[in-house]
C-alpha cells in the first residue's frame, strides 16, 4: 500500500470524523434541547436523517478499503506507521458513526425505526386490506413540518386508532411521524404495551410530550382516557369528558390543535363486558372483554382531520380558563365530525 493511498485514506477519514462529529453535536442539542420554556432546532434532527444513509455508504467503502490494507500489512508481517494513525482514527469515526445510528434508530422514549420497519407490511395490511382506511383532510390540516398537538376519540382497548391515524399523517406527508399517548394500563400490558411504545408509543404523556412537542414532533392525545377504550356499543362515539391536559400543553407552547374523529374502530373492538377478578389483580379500572381479545374485526375505518385550532396563547391565571375554553372547542369539533361521519356510513363493514 502506498504512502498515497494511506493519505487519501487519512484525509477522508478527518472530513468523515468532522461530519460525524457535527452530527453528534446536532443530536446532543436535539436531545438535551427539549426543556420546557426552550425550542430544540430541528435542523439537526433533519441534517442527521438526510445524511445517515451517506454515512453508511461511504463508512462500508472505507471499511472495505481498511480490511484490504490491513490484509496487506498482516501478509508483510509489519505495520506501517504511516498509516497507523489514520487506521485508529477510522476506527474512532467507525465507533461514532455506530453510536450515532444506535440513536437514531431508537429514540428516548423507545421508538424503534428498524422495528417499525419490519411490521410495516402489517401495517400496510391493516391499513389498504383489513379496515381499508379512507382519511381525509390529513394533507391540507396536519402542517408539513413543525409541531402540533392532534385530538382523537378513543376506540377499543387495543391502540389500532392510533396506528391508523399515524398510518395516515404519514402517508400525507411522507418521512413525518405522529407520536402517540399509550394508556398506562395499556402501555404496561405484557406484549401488547412494548410493541405500542416501539411503534411510537409513549406511556406517559405530560412532560414528554410537551418535549416532543417542542422538538418540532406531531402528537396525538386521547383525551377520554381509559374510559374511551372500555366504551360498550350503546356508548359508541359519545364522547366521555375530555381532561384538559393537551389544552394546557397546546396554550403553554402555542402550537395548534388538530382535531380528529374516527369511526370504526369502536366497532372493531366492541367491549361486551368486563372481568373483575383481572381487573383487580392487575389494579385497572376495569379489564375489557372483546370478542375476539386484542384481534380486531374488519371493520371498515374512516378519519377526518379537521382544521386547526388555534391556541389564544393565554399565560398566568388566565392559562387554565383557556385552557378549558380551548377542550371544549376541540371536543365540540371532533363530536360533530363523528356525527357527519356517521351519518354518511351505510354500513359498518363497508362503508
Amino acid at each position: 500500500m502506498s504512502k498515497d493511498e494511506r493519505t487519501i485514506v487519512a484525509e477522508r477519514v478527518a472530513a468523515l470524523e468532522s461530519r460525524v462529529n457535527g452530527l453528534m453535536e446536532a443530536r446532543r442539542a436535539r436531545v438535551t434541547g427539549g426543556k420546557r420554556g426552550a425550542r430544540s432546532s430541528s435542523a439537526g434532527s433533519a441534517e442527521i436523517e438526510a445524511t445517515r444513509e451517506r454515512l453508511a455508504k461511504e463508512l462500508a467503502g472505507l471499511a472495505a478499503r481498511l480490511e484490504k490494507f490491513e490484509r496487506a500489512d498482516e501478509e508483510r508481517g509489519r505495520k506501517s506507521k504511516d498509516g497507523s494513525g489514520s487506521l485508529s482514527s477510522f476506527r474512532e469515526v467507525v465507533r461514532q458513526a455506530r453510536r450515532l445510528g444506535d440513536a437514531e434508530e431508537i429514540d428516548d422514549f423507545g421508538l424503534d425505526r428498524g422495528f417499525f420497519e419490519t411490521v410495516r407490511p402489517l401495517v400496510d395490511l391493516l391499513y389498504d386490506r383489513y379496515f381499508r382506511v379512507e382519511a381525509e383532510g390529513a394533507k391540507a390540516n396536519v402542517p408539513a413540518e413543525g409541531p402540533a398537538i392532534l385530538v382523537a376519540n378513543r376506540g377499543g382497548p387495543v391502540a389500532y386508532d392510533a396506528l391508523m391515524i399515524a398510518e395516515a399523517a404519514r402517508r400525507a406527508h411522507p418521512g413525518r411521524r405522529i407520536r402517540f399517548h399509550v394508556d398506562p394500563h395499556l402501555g404496561s400490558a405484557p406484549g401488547i404495551g412494548p410493541i405500542m411504545v416501539r411503534l411510537g408509543g409513549v406511556k406517559e404523556a405530560g412532560d414528554n410530550a410537551e418535549r416532543l412537542v417542542e422538538e418540532g414532533q406531531l402528537f396525538l392525545f386521547f383525551p377520554e382516557g381509559f374510559r374511551g377504550a372500555v366504551k360498550t356499543l350503546g356508548e359508541r362515539y359519545r364522547l366521555a369528558e375530555f381532561s384538559t391536559e393537551f389544552a394546557e400543553a397546546a396554550e403553554r407552547l402555542g402550537v395548534p390543535v388538530i382535531p380528529v374523529a374516527l369511526i370504526g374502530s369502536e366497532e372493531a373492538q366492541p367491549v361486551i363486558g368486563g372481568i373483575t377478578f383481572l381487573a383487580r389483580a392487575l389494579g385497572w379500572p376495569a379489564f375489557p372483554l372483546a370478542p375476539l381479545g386484542v384481534l380486531p374485526l374488519p371493520v371498515k375505518f374512516r378519519i377526518r382531520f379537521g382544521k386547526p385550532l388555534t391556541p389564544s396563547g393565554a399565560r398566568g391565571r388566565a392559562l387554565k380558563t383557556r385552557a378549558r375554553a380551548l377542550r371544549q372547542r376541540t371536543r365540540d369539533s371532533v363530536q360533530a365530525s363523528l356525527r357527519d361521519l356517521l351519518a354518511s356510513r351505510r354500513s359498518v363493514f363497508l362503508g
